[in-house]
This record gives C-alpha cells, sequence and structure tokens, in this order.
C-alpha cells in the first residue's frame, strides 16, 4: 500500500515538473505583456498626443496612437479651439477715442513638414496646457489682439475705422500670425464685431452725415477742434 502511494506521489511530481517550465513561461509572458501594455498610449479624437524623447518631439497628432520607450514622455490635452473676447480703445490720427470689440480664434498650431514642432512650442509656452488649462493662451492671445488693433487705430481716421473693418481685420492677422507661431499658437480667425466712437457728440453728428469719407473726416476735425476749443477756454 505504501509503495502504491510513494509511486503516485512520484509520478504526480514527475508531472508537476514537467508543467513547470510552462507555467513559468506563461507568467513571464503575462508580466511582459502588461509591461508592453503599460508603454502603449492612445489619446481621444478631439486629444493632442505629444510623445517627447530626449526633450525633442517625436511624434505629434490628435487621436494618435504611440509605443513610448523607457525615458520617453507622453502629453496630452485637449484640441479643442478656443474663443476669446477682446476690446481695444484707442485715439485715431485725428486723436479721436474710439473702441473695437471683437472675437478671436485660435487653436494649437498644426504641424507640417517643414514646421512640425508647433505642438511642443504650445505645449512649452503656454502655462496649464497639459492639465487642460487654456488660461495662459487666452491671455496672450487677447493681448496681442488688442495692442496690434491700437497699433493700426493711431495710424487710421475716424472715418477709416468705421468704413474699413476688413482692412482692419486683415492687419491684425498679418501682424500676430508669425507671433502665434513661434508661441505654437494657430489663429484661425478675428471677427471685429463693433466699431464705437467714444465722443457722443460725434458719434451722433455722423449718423446723420450721409456724404462722402471726405466729409466725414472733415466733420471730424471740426468736431474735434472745437471740443479742444472748448476745453482751452475751460482751463484758461
Amino acid at each position: 500500500m505504501l509503495d502504491q502511494v510513494a509511486a503516485t506521489a512520484t509520478l504526480a511530481l514527475s508531472r508537476a515538473d514537467a508543467w513547470l517550465p510552462h507555467v513559468a513561461a506563461l507568467i513571464t509572458l503575462f508580466v511582459v505583456a502588461k509591461l508592453l501594455l503599460s508603454r502603449w498610449h492612445t489619446s481621444l479624437p478631439n486629444e493632442w498626443l505629444l510623445y517627447l524623447y530626449n526633450g525633442s518631439l517625436i511624434q505629434a497628432g490628435v487621436g494618435e496612437s504611440c509605443f513610448c520607450q523607457p525615458g520617453g514622455v507622453i502629453v496630452k490635452f485637449p484640441s479643442t479651439m478656443q474663443e476669446v473676447n477682446f476690446t481695444a480703445s484707442q485715439a485715431t490720427r485725428q486723436r479721436a477715442g474710439v473702441a473695437v470689440s471683437g472675437k478671436a480664434y485660435w487653436s494649437i498650431y498644426r504641424p507640417n513638414p517643414e514646421d512640425p514642432d508647433g505642438p511642443l512650442r504650445a505645449f512649452r509656452s503656454l502655462a496649464g496646457l497639459a492639465g487642460g488649462d487654456f488660461t495662459a493662451g487666452n491671455e496672450k492671445v487677447q493681448t496681442m489682439a488688442i495692442s496690434t488693433i491700437r497699433g493700426a487705430l493711431s495710424n487710421m481716421t475716424v472715418v477709416e475705422v468705421m468704413t474699413q473693418r476688413e482692412t482692419l481685420t486683415k492687419r491684425v492677422k498679418q501682424d500676430i500670425t508669425l507671433v502665434f507661431r513661434g508661441w505654437g499658437i494657430w489663429l484661425e480667425t478675428v471677427e471685429i464685431l463693433d466699431v464705437r466712437v467714444e465722443s457722443k457728440s460725434l458719434f451722433d453728428d455722423m449718423q446723420y452725415l450721409k456724404t462722402d469719407a471726405l466729409d466725414f473726416d472733415t466733420k471730424a476735425d471740426a468736431h474735434l477742434a472745437a471740443e479742444k476749443a472748448q476745453i482751452a477756454v475751460k482751463t484758461a
């Protein structure tokens, strides 16, 4: 009886020894597969994925997938377009105060074969971007739009400001696009929504003047000269 039990135990052990290499191989395969899967990253259809290695951009795109080797860094942030409101107040060439309001729409700079590092510049330039916070980018866009519009207004007449919105829009786009490129920002478009003459009396007078641009400018010059004269009399 004891001999039979011993024989059975020996057989079981021999079978276990035969299976141990297979079990070890399966465990090893499972660990390797888990490790590989942990290095595989995918972004959502509305999300940027940046794969960085040694400080260089290896891969970038929206809805991308990649394998990140050890030492690499994966950065993800939304790809949604951002909307910024702005109002710029400035004196025109005639020293008439005007206020221009509008919207700027921007997104992350789109990479291309000639300039593939746009998303990386955005990640480096815009604080909080990796956490989905676009505040820094919105502030930069708003500041640049206001600054550029104020510069343009100072070289325009009242009539030009009131009647040449498209020209003003093109000027803004041309002046800030290159700066935005350095920040990794892609300017989608700028829209001028409202232009106001800050002097109510001048604005009211211009509403009733139905002649050409020269008459508008003459009226504005005369009105501003009269206002200056009144101020001079009051301070004398």
